[in-house]
């Protein structure tokens, strides 16, 4: 057990107190998150200006551009790239899952993916180059699967960070400190170097594309060098890790995670109903959070015409409020039921984009978007700790990993689907408000499915497979065959045993 930085501030000192010494390692992928959801907001701002500029459109025009480039609208190029990323992502996610369960390679699975991240990042860093931005473009394919790939990996570190502590209370209590730590940390990131990007170019004098290609270059060393902290095992972050799962004789890899995601999520529909809807709901929620930002900045430009400068001040603003609620919402969850704070956000996040919607209609009143700023802010601040310290309450002890593999899936599943609603609907309305009342939809439907689970009786099922559990016999997955709930059981504290889908 690793202890803490003495004599630090009550409001801050649970951000330096980890049960785990791997936790810093995790704090650190964060961080270097942030740095790479940052280029992606610069990129859509780049692509979509480079875009409207080829299709003979001015992009400094108050009139939304609706000739087309490569077959698309201008606005539409990145909610596409964003769908195609979202399916692909959904296929790889059982096999990123089969990869860190039946093969000893986790460690180096997370090295891999790091590398392709940081690569591609600083080829980015070549938009401003004329005549390459369309195949700049289509690298966030392969920025966004292997972002999704590594998140994986990651998530699938946290469970053993409570390794040791026995009662229900510590193990929130550590799970809601690390997911705020997490948050804040990619909050913080993305922050901080916001207004450093925007500093560079009023400075420098560069166009769009100019900082987005600043921010590709400088977001790819800084992700290197985090990246190095945190997965660099002789300084004690993130380390290597066993084979979980012994290969039955045949057992295709490729394969296996698919049909190991099907007996896993059978298993759950029948004796989990609580957590089985709880999947489902974050699925919608996770589908919105993550479509939020790039239709957010597509809004702003096209409908209020906002600058580069003024779209990133209103997420600059959603970004400092978020840090706050970040820290307090560790504290909120020690007192408050995690999941009424998740149902409570969906609610709150619906009414905001609604509203932000019908509000906000014209250039005129892009003064509005900076206050509705301070409103998402307090939200993506809370969401994030509250969800997974939701789900960490509500899965066995003992398949952690596998019930990880399975969340990012389900939240990864349906991500492509409101980037395709708002991709149709702006192009037969030819408004753009409606990818905001896209975004309230799905949080909508997150927070009915939500708000069926009983979060007591969940917790009282989990408590009983836990006692199973404590009898339960290991297996190997076989050919062909689906394993059935009491396989899937395995010793409790056997990690050899444990299964991911």
């Amino acid at each position: 057990m690793s202890g803490g930085a003495t004599g630090t501030s009550k409001c801050c000192a649970f951000l330096r107190t980890w049960h785990s010494p791997e936790t810093p390692g995790y704090i650190y992928d964060a961080a270097a998150s942030g740095a790479i959801i940052v280029t992606n907001f610069f990129l859509i701002f780049a692509v979509t200006e480079l875009a409207t500029e080829d299709a003979g459109c001015d992009p400094d025009s108050d009139d939304v551009c609706t000739e087309h480039v490569h077959g698309l609208r201008p606005s539409n190029i990145m909610p596409y790239i964003a769908t195609i990323s979202g399916l692909i992502s959904a296929v790889f996610m059982p096999i990123a899952g089969t990869v860190i369960d039946h093969t000893p390679f986790q460690w180096e699975s997370g090295i891999i993916s790091a590398l392709v991240l940081t690569v591609v990042t600083l080829v980015q860093g070549l938009i401003a180059v004329p005549d390459l931005w369309f195949l700049i473009a289509l690298l966030q394919v392969l920025s966004i699967v292997s972002y999704t790939v590594h998140i994986v990996v990651v998530t699938a570190y946290q469970p053993d960070f409570t390794d040791g502590l026995e009662t229900e209370e510590e193990r929130q209590a550590e799970f809601n400190k690390i997911n705020a730590a997490g948050v804040f940390a990619t909050f913080g990131t993305e922050t901080f170097l916001i207004p450093f990007f925007l500093a560079v170019g009023a400075i420098g004098g560069l166009s769009t594309a100019g900082v987005s290609s600043f921010a590709q270059i400088f977001s790819g060393i800084l992700v290197a060098v985090l990246f190095y902290f945190a997965w660099d095992a002789r300084m004690g972050t993130l380390k290597k890790r066993p084979q979980k799962q012994q290969n039955a004789e045949g057992v295709n890899i490729l394969t296996c995670g698919f049909k190991k995601l099907t007996a896993t999520w059978k298993e759950i529909n029948e004796t989990n109903k609580g957590l089985a809807g709880f999947l489902i709901a974050e699925a919608f929620a996770e589908a919105a959070f993550s479509a939020f930002s790039s239709i957010a900045i597509i809004f702003m430009a096209g409908q209020l015409n906002a600058t580069i400068t003024e779209s990133f001040a209103v997420i600059l603003i959603v970004l400092v409020v978020s840090l706050p609620s970040a820290i307090a919402s560790a504290k909120v969850m020690d007192r408050l039921n995690p999941l009424y704070t998740t149902i409570a956000t969906m609610i709150y996040m619906a009414v905001c984009c609604t509203l932000f919607g019908l509000i906000v209609r014209g250039p005129d009143q892009l003064f509005l978007a900076y206050i509705f700023g301070i409103l998402f802010g307090f939200a993506f601040g809370i969401y994030y700790s509250a969800y997974l310290s939701s789900y960490m309450m509500m899965i066995p002890n003992g398949s952690e990993v596998e019930y990880m593999g399975i969340l990012q899936f389900s939240r990864q599943v349906i991500t492509w689907l409101p980037p395709l609603a708002f991709a149709g609907l702006n192009r037969l309305l030819n408004d753009q408000s409606w990818g905001l009342y896209v975004l309230a939809f799905f949080f909508t439907m997150a927070a009915l499915v939500f708000r069926g689970i009983d979060f007591a009786e969940t917790k009282a099922i989990v408590a009983k497979l836990n006692s199973e559990r404590l009898e339960g016999k290991d297996f190997e997955m076989a050919p062909g065959k689906a394993s059935q709930p009491d396989e899937l059981r395995t010793a409790l504290g056997d990690k050899s045993s444990m299964s991911l889908t």
